[in-house]
C-alpha cells in the first residue's frame, strides 16, 4: 500500500512537471508550429526512401512503401534527437535549470542553439392566375430532362470504374487519410510530447533538480513509446495499398505505372 502511495506521488509529480514545461515550451516557442516542419521533413524523407528502394531493386509495392515509412519514421526520430539538441538551452534558460555553461550537471545540450522566434497564430402575395401556374408547369417539364441527363453522365462516370478500380482508390484514399490523421495528431500533441521529453532529457542529464527522486525514462524510449503506434497503422494502410495496386495491376512497379494501366484498360 505504502509503495503504491509513492508510485501514485511520483506520477502525479511527474505529470505536473511536464504541465509546466509545456508552458514554458509555448511561452518561449512554436512547438505546433516546429512539429509540423518536423513531420514535413519526415514525409520528405519517405517519399525519398521509396524513390531510392525503387532504383535499388526494392520492386514490391506492399514492401517498398512500409519500408519507406519505417525508414521515415527513424528520421522522425533522429529529428526529434536534434530539436532537443537545438532546443534545450533556450528551455534550460527559460526553466531556470543551470545550464552546461554555467555548471551543475555533466551538460545535456550544447550552448549553440537558434534563437527563441516561435511565431503566434495567431412577404409577398400568394395570388396568382391559372396562366402563371401553366407556366411554371411547362418550364418544369423542359427542365426535367436537362437535370436527368446531368444524372445519367454521373452515372456514366460511376460505371466507368469496375469493382477493382473502385477498391484500389479506396485502399489509396485510405491510407493518404491515414497518414494525415496520424501527422495531425501528433501535431496537435506535440506541446505535451516534447515537454515529455525534454523532462526525461534533462532528468537523464542530472540537470533537473527540482525532481530528486524521480526516475525519468530515456526520451528514445518516451519518444516511441508515445508515437510507434500511429506510425505501425500508417505502415499497415500503406502496405495494403501497395498490395492492393499490385492485384490490380500486377506487372505495375509503381503508382505511375498502376494509373497507365487502368488508363489502358478503358
Amino acid at each position: 500500500m505504502l509503495a503504491r502511495q509513492i508510485m501514485d506521488t511520483v506520477a502525479s509529480t511527474r505529470h505536473k512537471e511536464i504541465a509546466r514545461i509545456q508552458r514554458t515550451l509555448e511561452r518561449l516557442h512554436s512547438p505546433r508550429l516546429q512539429m509540423m516542419l518536423i513531420v514535413a521533413l519526415t514525409a520528405s524523407v519517405g517519399f525519398l526512401a521509396s524513390f531510392a528502394l525503387f532504383h535499388v531493386g526494392v520492386e514490391s509495392m506492399w514492401i517498398r512503401y512500409p519500408s519507406a515509412v519505417v525508414i521515415a519514421y527513424v528520421a522522425f526520430l533522429f529529428l526529434l534527437w536534434c530539436w532537443l539538441r537545438l532546443r534545450g538551452s533556450d528551455f534550460l534558460d527559460g526553466l531556470d535549470v543551470p545550464s552546461p555553461s554555467t555548471g551543475g550537471g555533466r551538460g545535456l545540450l550544447p550552448k549553440e542553439a537558434w534563437e527563441p522566434g516561435g511565431g503566434q497564430f495567431g412577404g409577398g402575395g400568394a395570388s396568382g392566375s391559372f396562366e402563371e401556374s401553366t407556366e411554371v408547369a411547362r418550364v418544369t417539364a423542359d427542365t426535367g430532362p436537362s437535370s436527368s441527363g446531368k444524372s445519367s453522365g454521373i452515372s456514366d462516370a460511376l460505371g466507368g470504374f469496375d469493382l477493382e478500380e473502385l477498391v484500389v482508390v479506396l485502399l489509396a484514399i485510405t491510407a493518404l487519410v491515414g497518414a494525415t490523421l496520424a501527422a495531425v495528431w501528433i501535431v496537435w500533441a506535440a506541446p505535451a510530447l516534447l515537454a515529455e521529453l525534454m523532462l526525461d532529457a534533462t532528468l537523464a542529464a542530472g540537470l533537473y533538480r527540482r525532481l530528486r527522486g524521480v526516475e525519468g525514462e530515456h526520451w528514445l524510449y518516451t519518444a516511441i513509446r508515445r508515437t510507434v503506434w500511429p506510425a505501425i497503422g500508417v505502415a499497415i494502410l500503406f502496405s495494403f495499398a501497395g498490395a492492393g495496386m499490385q492485384i490490380y495491376a500486377p506487372g505495375a512497379k509503381s503508382i505511375g505505372q498502376v494509373i497507365h494501366h487502368s488508363m489502358g484498360a478503358q
